[in-house]
Protein backbone atom coordinates (compact mmCIF):
# COMPACT_ATOMS: atom_id res chain seq x y z
CA UNK A 1 0.00 0.00 0.00
CA UNK A 2 1.33 3.30 -0.91
CA UNK A 3 2.16 6.07 2.07
CA UNK A 4 -0.78 7.21 1.98
CA UNK A 5 -0.11 9.78 4.59
CA UNK A 6 3.31 11.07 3.37
CA UNK A 7 2.03 14.77 2.45
CA UNK A 8 0.85 15.50 6.34
CA UNK A 9 2.91 17.88 7.41
CA UNK A 10 4.01 16.37 11.42
CA UNK A 11 6.42 15.41 12.72
CA UNK A 12 7.33 11.70 12.64
CA UNK A 13 6.81 11.22 15.96
CA UNK A 14 3.53 13.09 15.86
CA UNK A 15 2.51 11.06 13.13
CA UNK A 16 3.53 7.72 14.74
CA UNK A 17 1.39 9.08 17.80
CA UNK A 18 -1.76 9.93 15.47
CA UNK A 19 -1.79 6.91 14.05
CA UNK A 20 -1.83 5.06 17.28
CA UNK A 21 -4.67 6.88 18.31
CA UNK A 22 -7.06 6.00 15.08
CA UNK A 23 -5.66 2.28 15.44
CA UNK A 24 -5.88 2.41 19.49
CA UNK A 25 -9.84 3.57 18.90
CA UNK A 26 -10.66 1.01 16.46
CA UNK A 27 -8.98 -1.64 18.24
CA UNK A 28 -11.21 -4.21 20.11
CA UNK A 29 -8.20 -4.92 22.63
CA UNK A 30 -5.32 -7.10 22.24
CA UNK A 31 -2.79 -5.53 19.74
CA UNK A 32 0.25 -3.83 20.41
CA UNK A 33 1.00 -0.41 19.99
CA UNK A 34 2.76 -1.29 16.62
CA UNK A 35 -0.16 -3.17 15.57
CA UNK A 36 -2.47 -0.02 16.22
CA UNK A 37 -0.37 2.13 14.45
CA UNK A 38 -0.21 -0.39 11.37
CA UNK A 39 -3.79 -0.91 11.68
CA UNK A 40 -4.62 2.73 12.01
CA UNK A 41 -2.74 3.92 8.74
CA UNK A 42 -4.23 0.50 6.77
CA UNK A 43 -7.76 1.63 8.06
CA UNK A 44 -7.14 5.21 6.93
CA UNK A 45 -5.80 4.08 3.28
CA UNK A 46 -8.82 1.74 2.78
CA UNK A 47 -11.44 4.28 3.79
CA UNK A 48 -9.35 6.47 1.35
CA UNK A 49 -9.29 4.40 -1.76
CA UNK A 50 -13.03 3.34 -1.34
CA UNK A 51 -13.47 7.34 -1.31
CA UNK A 52 -11.74 8.22 -3.90
CA UNK A 53 -12.59 5.56 -6.19
CA UNK A 54 -16.47 6.57 -5.55
CA UNK A 55 -15.79 10.09 -6.13
CA UNK A 56 -13.65 9.36 -9.38
CA UNK A 57 -17.09 6.88 -10.17
CA UNK A 58 -19.14 9.56 -9.56
CA UNK A 59 -16.77 12.00 -11.88
CA UNK A 60 -17.56 9.85 -14.57
CA UNK A 61 -21.24 9.02 -14.72
CA UNK A 62 -21.75 12.04 -14.32
CA UNK A 63 -19.09 13.36 -17.36
CA UNK A 64 -17.42 15.68 -15.35
CA UNK A 65 -14.05 14.09 -16.55
CA UNK A 66 -11.60 17.63 -16.99
CA UNK A 67 -14.23 19.69 -14.94
CA UNK A 68 -14.05 18.46 -11.83
CA UNK A 69 -11.42 16.62 -10.35
CA UNK A 70 -11.10 15.18 -7.01
CA UNK A 71 -8.17 16.25 -4.37
CA UNK A 72 -6.61 13.37 -2.68
CA UNK A 73 -4.54 15.91 -0.10
CA UNK A 74 -8.10 16.82 0.97
CA UNK A 75 -9.70 12.93 0.95
CA UNK A 76 -7.38 12.14 3.51
CA UNK A 77 -7.84 14.67 5.63
CA UNK A 78 -11.96 13.95 5.34
CA UNK A 79 -10.94 10.46 6.26
CA UNK A 80 -8.81 11.57 9.62
CA UNK A 81 -11.57 13.83 10.37
CA UNK A 82 -13.96 11.02 9.92
CA UNK A 83 -11.62 8.93 12.07
CA UNK A 84 -11.11 11.32 14.51
CA UNK A 85 -14.67 12.28 15.61
CA UNK A 86 -15.43 8.56 15.48
CA UNK A 87 -12.69 7.90 17.94
CA UNK A 88 -14.16 11.04 20.36
CA UNK A 89 -17.14 9.45 19.54
CA UNK A 90 -16.04 6.32 21.32
CA UNK A 91 -14.21 7.49 24.28
CA UNK A 92 -17.64 9.38 25.42
CA UNK A 93 -20.07 7.35 24.64
CA UNK A 94 -20.42 3.43 25.09
CA UNK A 95 -20.34 2.76 21.41
CA UNK A 96 -18.26 -0.66 20.48
CA UNK A 97 -18.95 -0.15 16.77
CA UNK A 98 -19.93 2.45 14.78
CA UNK A 99 -23.14 1.40 12.99
CA UNK A 100 -22.92 1.99 9.39
CA UNK A 101 -25.80 5.05 9.72
CA UNK A 102 -23.37 6.65 11.90
CA UNK A 103 -20.23 5.97 9.57
CA UNK A 104 -22.66 7.42 6.65
CA UNK A 105 -23.59 10.61 8.09
CA UNK A 106 -20.14 11.53 9.85
CA UNK A 107 -17.92 11.07 6.62
CA UNK A 108 -20.63 12.64 4.52
CA UNK A 109 -20.41 15.49 7.36
CA UNK A 110 -17.00 15.58 6.70
CA UNK A 111 -17.01 15.83 2.91
CA UNK A 112 -19.38 18.69 2.98
CA UNK A 113 -17.27 20.49 4.95
CA UNK A 114 -13.31 19.60 3.15
CA UNK A 115 -14.91 19.67 -0.05
CA UNK A 116 -12.69 17.24 -2.00
CA UNK A 117 -14.49 17.65 -5.36
CA UNK A 118 -12.52 20.56 -7.17
CA UNK A 119 -14.05 22.55 -9.79
CA UNK A 120 -11.58 22.74 -12.52
CA UNK A 121 -13.46 25.33 -15.15
CA UNK A 122 -14.44 28.70 -14.18
CA UNK A 123 -18.53 27.80 -14.20
CA UNK A 124 -21.44 27.75 -11.90
CA UNK A 125 -22.40 24.75 -13.59
CA UNK A 126 -20.49 22.34 -11.29
CA UNK A 127 -20.39 23.96 -7.95
CA UNK A 128 -22.58 21.87 -5.88
CA UNK A 129 -20.46 18.75 -6.72
CA UNK A 130 -19.39 17.81 -3.60
CA UNK A 131 -23.15 18.28 -2.41
CA UNK A 132 -24.09 15.66 -5.69
CA UNK A 133 -21.64 13.23 -4.95
CA UNK A 134 -22.50 13.18 -1.06
CA UNK A 135 -25.78 12.57 -2.46
CA UNK A 136 -25.16 9.95 -4.59
CA UNK A 137 -23.46 8.18 -1.53
CA UNK A 138 -26.81 8.19 0.72
CA UNK A 139 -28.57 7.57 -2.19
CA UNK A 140 -26.29 4.16 -2.76
CA UNK A 141 -26.50 3.69 1.23
CA UNK A 142 -30.39 3.99 1.34
CA UNK A 143 -31.63 2.41 -2.21
CA UNK A 144 -30.57 -1.27 -1.33
CA UNK A 145 -33.90 -2.98 -2.44
CA UNK A 146 -35.57 -0.48 -4.21
CA UNK A 147 -35.98 3.41 -5.53
CA UNK A 148 -35.86 5.93 -3.24
CA UNK A 149 -39.53 8.52 -3.65
CA UNK A 150 -37.99 11.34 -5.75
CA UNK A 151 -39.40 14.14 -3.33
CA UNK A 152 -37.33 12.53 -0.77
CA UNK A 153 -34.15 12.64 -2.92
CA UNK A 154 -34.56 16.57 -3.74
CA UNK A 155 -35.29 17.36 -0.25
CA UNK A 156 -31.92 15.51 0.80
CA UNK A 157 -30.43 17.46 -2.05
CA UNK A 158 -31.76 20.77 -0.90
CA UNK A 159 -30.86 20.31 2.11
CA UNK A 160 -27.18 19.39 1.49
CA UNK A 161 -27.24 22.35 -0.41
CA UNK A 162 -28.90 24.88 1.56
CA UNK A 163 -28.56 23.78 4.98
CA UNK A 164 -26.28 23.69 7.44
CA UNK A 165 -25.18 19.77 8.24
CA UNK A 166 -23.47 18.07 10.74
CA UNK A 167 -22.98 14.52 11.61
CA UNK A 168 -25.64 14.39 14.00
CA UNK A 169 -28.35 16.06 11.69
CA UNK A 170 -27.68 13.85 9.17
CA UNK A 171 -27.52 10.92 11.13
CA UNK A 172 -31.04 11.39 12.27
CA UNK A 173 -32.02 11.87 9.09
CA UNK A 174 -30.80 8.27 8.22
CA UNK A 175 -32.71 7.17 11.09
CA UNK A 176 -35.82 8.21 10.31
CA UNK A 177 -35.03 6.78 6.73
CA UNK A 178 -34.83 4.06 7.99
CA UNK A 179 -37.11 3.86 10.40
CA UNK A 180 -40.03 5.08 8.45
CA UNK A 181 -39.02 1.98 5.59
CA UNK A 182 -40.04 -0.45 8.69
CA UNK A 183 -44.08 0.85 8.40
CA UNK A 184 -44.09 1.58 4.31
Amino acid sequence: MKDILKDITLEQAEKNKFLFLIGAGLDNGGATDDEKMKNGEKKIGERVDRLMGAANAFIEANNYQGKVSVNQAIMVQVVIDYFMDIVRLKSFAPVHRANEIKIYAYESAWLLRRKPLQILQETSEYCFANEEFVLSELCHFLQKEKDLPKGFVDSLKYHLIYRPCDAKTLELMLLGFKAGEQYA
